[in-house]
């Protein structure tokens, strides 16, 4: 499914959600509240309970957003806020759903109430995260990259004119991104025991050698080793494969133990 329209759909099911938890969040607020007196000036309490619910429920969507494209300790504590706003809101959907159940002695009203308001956890602090990620997704296939055995002709003339200049080390500064990418798309397609024997010798990690990896393996670790960590995107972007096999080629190397999850992406051992 295209990268936008993962984005409309997305956003769609957030403004569901928005909806549902502000009327709730907005009923408990008003339970408690009263109206704020500025001098001659008297506000309502719904309108401050409008910013309070608006506000709370945006902040979900803001901070797990921020959780996944932050790096670093900007990651740790955009995660922290949104789990606190969350919470709020939470407890909010939980007084407007269950307490006048509670209050009258209908404890079955109570319980369905409970179960119903999990809907603010398990989707409002998860939908920004997803966004997130979705946003970081190439929009679509680099031009001239080959995928399975259907290689493109840019692809092919990229292959007879960078790869003999790489061989005799005489590449143009020009086209070394270009050598670069059909390394890349060569160790991505291209089965282990088709290459050379000197190709197919396992990747060294100080003195002690790694179990023996594809060329698509070796390309994962080697760019993780380079950077520390990644999200799934940017593993995607820079390899030109799909989702599906960036997840095959993590599950690999994280079950030989040479990378683990952290913060929405990887990182090596």
């Amino acid at each position: 499914m295209p990268k936008r329209q993962l984005t409309t759909i997305g956003l769609l099911v957030y403004a569901t959600i928005l909806v549902t938890s502000f009327l709730h969040v907005l009923e408990a607020f008003l339970a408690y509240s009263h109206p704020v007196t500025l001098g001659p000036l008297v506000i309502p309490g719904w309108v401050s309970g409008v910013g309070v619910a608006l506000g709370l429920d945006l902040s979900i969507l803001y901070f797990s957003y921020l959780s996944v494209i932050l790096p670093g300790s900007g990651a740790a504590t955009a995660k922290q806020a949104s789990r606190a706003a969350m919470l709020l809101v939470w407890f909010a959907v939980l007084y407007s759903m269950v307490w006048g159940h509670v209050a009258a002695g209908r404890w079955l009203e109570a319980g369905v109430g409970l179960l119903l308001s999990l809907f603010v956890p398990l989707t409002s602090l998860r939908v920004g995260q997803l966004l997130a990620e979705i946003s970081r997704m190439p929009v679509g296939e680099p031009e001239g990259i080959a995928v399975g055995d259907a290689a493109m002709p840019r692809l092919e003339a990229l292959r007879a004119t960078t790869l003999p200049q790489a061989a005799e080390g005489h590449v143009p500064e020009g086209t070394l991104a270009a050598a670069q990418l059909v390394k890349v798309e060569t160790h991505i397609h291209t089965r282990p025991e088709d290459l050379p024997l000197r190709q197919q010798e396992p990747v060294r990690q100080g003195v002690s050698e790694i179990p023996r990896l594809n060329g698509s393996e070796q390309a994962v670790l080697r760019f993780l080793q380079q950077r520390g960590h990644a999200q799934v995107a940017e593993l995607m972007q820079h390899l030109g494969v799909s989702l599906m096999q960036v997840g095959e080629v993590c599950a690999t190397l994280e079950a030989r133990g040479l990378i683990r999850r952290r913060d929405g992406g990887w990182e090596a051992t």
